[in-house]
């Protein structure tokens, strides 16, 4: 026995040894289950023990410490020593685990945290169109703005430890324009936490993006954070919706379209009249109780419209069957001219996913009147899918005139008169002429065709101030071509 005594350097080998064992165990398995478990070690540890490497030179050192002690040939079975001290510290791990489950690497419940970050190249916008999509699904699209630091500063839902947060960002828009490349490629920041929690109040990253939209640190972040690699994260392969809906415009869907503001954004201008929608489903079939999550596309007479740029994919929403589906949108007046009697068509296309795996689409098709409230109306566009919708119209200070040229009660009479004023392609202050046809407001049976300007974003504008109505009246009654009638008149709206 006395050959086999466990000298005060013998015990210090098999504890060295089996810690670092019991580290490289934990350290290969966080690989892979893919949760870095060793992000911060004790101060003592953290310099050589933090890698791969570091467990190598403790081994190392141990060894060597091994071959360099005296009489090593009478040494107790090391192997057996560490195998079963290694063992018996994992049991003491595993048992103060079982104890207090939630004192082991956990975290409390999601915290707000102050995040700063700038753009770092020429021309950067002021105005951002910010989505948080991990680790809370926002519904609504945020709108920061630059400090005068110079920063963006954004309140986020700081993660768990060693969770991911993701959002997608874009320059706000202000006004809706029709383009060949209507979405935008976001910037996307994705970052895990590191570490404890901050302190209260505390900025928990101070960020850089650079012109290829790419985040990095910048030297006075505090490191409470930590990039995702490439800026590579799971959601980027989620699926592109709307397949299904108008097969000549899928193929276009992410290049032609209406790039327009947020809801938010529209709410806030006073410059700009806008309808908002509102969508509600009244009844849903069990076959989409276990969606997690929808999106929703918009088309305005079959040609796609992307919020903010942001495809449909980006601004997902979180889904529970028992609470259905509430969204809301604002839409300008885009391209409304009424070719079809008078109205437009509003499609929105709901599709709904499973883990982001398609589970089923429906499309809730709308007809609307421009620069008019609807009151609520209920549609039913499957067996068991049930919504109702409302528009309401929000009118813009001081533009609530429109140029009347004709009244008519017959709609083949409107569309005529509509064709001879596109057709002849007038201009007005470089701006192109365009008939937009005004349904009957019951109990009123009579159509109207009145002016609107096409304008360079392809919007088509036809309620004007006092001023430019007058302006344009004028206009209309000396135009020599003898395109319009010579009865034209003013006509102010009532947003009804």
């Amino acid at each position: 026995m006395a050959k086999t005594k466990l000298s005060v350097l013998d015990t210090l080998f098999i504890l060295f040894t089996s810690f670092s064992l019991l580290l490289l165990v934990f350290w290969m398995a966080g690989q892979l289950i893919g949760s870095d478990l060793f992000n911060e070690l004790p101060d003592w540890t953290g310099k050589i023990l933090n890698s791969l490497w570091g467990f190598l030179i403790s081994g190392g050192i141990s060894v060597l410490i091994y071959w360099l002690k005296p009489g090593r040939k009478n040494s107790p079975n090391y192997i057996i020593w560490i195998l079963a001290t290694t063992l018996f510290l994992l049991l003491m791990i595993s048992g103060v685990y079982a104890l207090y489950p939630n004192s082991s690497n956990s975290s409390p419940s999601l915290t707000q945290y102050k995040l700063h970050f700038r753009l770092n190249y020429p021309k950067a916008p002021t105005v951002l169109a910010y989505v948080q999509q991990q680790p809370v699904w926002e519904n609504e699209i945020r709108n920061i703005v630059v400090q005068p630091t110079g920063y963006f500063q954004e309140e986020i839902d700081f993660p768990e430890m060693n969770k991911k947060y993701y959002a997608k960002i874009t320059p706000l828009i202000t006004s809706s324009f029709f383009s060949d490349s209507a979405v935008r490629i976001p910037m996307e920041l994705c970052f895990v936490r590191t570490t404890k929690d901050p302190p209260k109040d505390k900025i928990v990253g101070i960020l850089k993006c650079d012109p290829d939209h790419v985040f990095r640190s910048e030297p006075a972040d505090p490191g409470y954070i930590k990039l995702c690699s490439l800026q590579e994260s799971s959601l980027n392969n989620f699926h592109l919706i709307a397949t299904a809906h108008a097969q000549g415009v899928a193929q276009k869907l992410g290049i032609s379209g209406w790039t327009v503001p947020n809801l938010h954004t529209l709410e806030t201008s006073s410059d700009q009249g806008f309808t908002r929608i509102n969508i509600e489903s009244t009844q849903l079939p069990v076959e989409i109780a276990n969606a997690d999550a929808y999106t929703a596309s918009v088309f305005v007479n079959n040609m796609p419209v992307f919020i903010d740029g942001f495809k449909p994919a980006d601004l997902r929403k979180k889904f529970e069957y028992q609470q259905g589906i509430h969204y809301e949108f604002g839409l300008e007046n885009l391209g409304f001219s009424g070719a079809n009697d008078g109205y437009e068509t509003i499609d929105v296309v709901f599709n709904f996913y499973r883990e982001m795996k398609p589970v089923k689409q429906i499309n809730c098709s709308l007809r609307y009147v421009a620069l008019r409230n609807s009151r609520t109306r209920f549609i039913n566009p499957a067996p068991d899918y049930h919504f109702k919708w409302v528009a309401k119209y929000h009118s813009t200070i001081n533009k609530e005139y429109e140029v009347f040229c004709l009244s008519t009660i017959s709609s083949e009479t409107a569309n005529s008169e509509k064709t001879r004023m596109d057709n002849a392609q007038l201009k007005y202050k470089q701006n192109t002429i365009v008939g937009v046809i005004r349904p009957p407001l019951p109990p009123n049976k009579y159509y109207g065709v009145i002016a609107g300007l096409q304008q360079s974003n392809k919007q088509i504008r036809f309620t004007f101030s006092r001023e430019e109505a007058m302006d344009l009246l004028h206009w209309v009654k000396q135009e020599p071509t003898g395109i319009f009638n010579p009865t034209s008149y003013l006509y102010k709206i009532k947003g009804d």
